[in-house]
């Protein structure tokens, strides 16, 4: 391991002291003012979010969307407190404060499934983090297909939260046949759908109306195995530490050869429309700070996003209406 990477995890493990020590309340209003004042720095990160929510609400004032972003940014904060949180004294409490919702749709989901298994999506929204673990503790263990840190300290103390709430963990790249397994002996296998893939492993479908690259995994993986498909939403209640995890109805998933190219492009659309609602409920709560189209289906295709190096280039057209400032 580097040296940049020591010192990485040694700031890392600096900074969540304060948080760990203080009162949760406490905790999460420094979080969320910090994660606020992040929104007033400027830097090409907010401006792919302000272009994020130019594309999904072109008919907002820029006044509206501002407002959201802001509220992100101070979730976002609040998330990363509780991360810190849950490694002391308060994990008890953090997991304690989530409520699951929509059980019904999961039975159903389970009834529907040919082996009992389910594949489960959802999105970088509320606390993830948190209400999976939560979940995996209330008795619904979680097979989680991740993106590995590039730092193998953060990596490892990652695992070690999720592995001890009951969570098992699979990197992308070697996750298929460990995901697909799992749903054959009737378990539940969760990712997390709403950022951008690579082009080799994506299907395009609409997403806020322009055309994301959308990894085909989950879809193939449902179909191969005969699973349902169902979506859920990890929610913060107000601005405090409450969530719900809400089980959504299970999705019409056609077929079950995941080469018919049209139908896994409809299904992963159907994945994509689900997600965008769960989405549209809780738009202040979602990160709004990946570049979620930044891959287009013609390689030629310039994207929305300026260059992250400053480097001037052109930009795909945003929506109609999506600079305009009224209220």
């Amino acid at each position: 391991m580097s040296l940049a990477q020591r010192l990485e995890y040694g700031a890392l493990c600096l900074l969540r002291e304060p948080f760990r020590r203080l009162p949760v309340a406490t905790s999460l209003s420094l979080a969320a003012r910090l994660g606020t004042f992040y929104a007033s720095l400027g830097g090409v990160r907010l401006e792919f979010a302000r272009i994020n929510l130019r594309i999904a609400f072109p008919d907002w004032s820029e006044a509206r969307r501002e407002r959201v972003l802001a509220e992100s940014l101070a979730n976002i904060g609040r998330t990363l407190a509780e991360l810190a949180l849950i490694q002391g004294r308060h994990r008890s409490q953090l997991l304690g404060r989530v409520r699951l919702e929509g059980l019904e749709h999961l039975e159903r989901a389970r009834q529907q499934s040919a082996t009992g298994g389910v594949m489960v999506i959802s999105a970088h929204l509320g606390d993830w983090e948190l209400c999976g673990m939560a979940a995996a503790g209330q008795g619904f263990p979680l097979t989680v297909v991740h993106r590995p840190f590039a730092n193998p300290h953060v990596e490892a103390m990652v695992q070690r939260w999720r592995e001890g709430s009951g969570m098992q963990p699979l990197a992308l790249g070697r996750a298929a046949s460990g995901a697909f397994r799992a749903l054959k002996r009737g378990e539940y296998v969760l990712m997390l759908l709403d950022q951008d893939a690579p082009r080799e492993e994506a299907v395009f479908a609409d997403f806020f109306g322009v055309p994301a690259a959308t990894r085909s995994a989950p879809a193939r993986l449902a179909m191969r195995a005969g699973a349902s498909v169902l979506p859920v939403s990890a929610l913060r209640q107000g601005r405090g530490a409450d969530h719900v995890v809400r089980f959504e109805s299970p999705l019409e998933i056609l077929g079950d050869d995941p080469g018919d190219r049209a139908q896994l492009q409809a299904n992963v659309a159907t994945m994509n429309r689900a997600l965008e609602a769960l989405v549209r409920a809780a738009p202040e709560q979602w990160s709004w700070l990946h570049r979620r189209y930044r891959t287009r289906p013609d390689p030629d295709e310039p994207g929305p996003y300026p260059s992250r190096r400053g480097v001037s280039r052109p930009l795909m057209p945003l929506p109609p209406g999506s600079n305009t400032a009224h209220q």
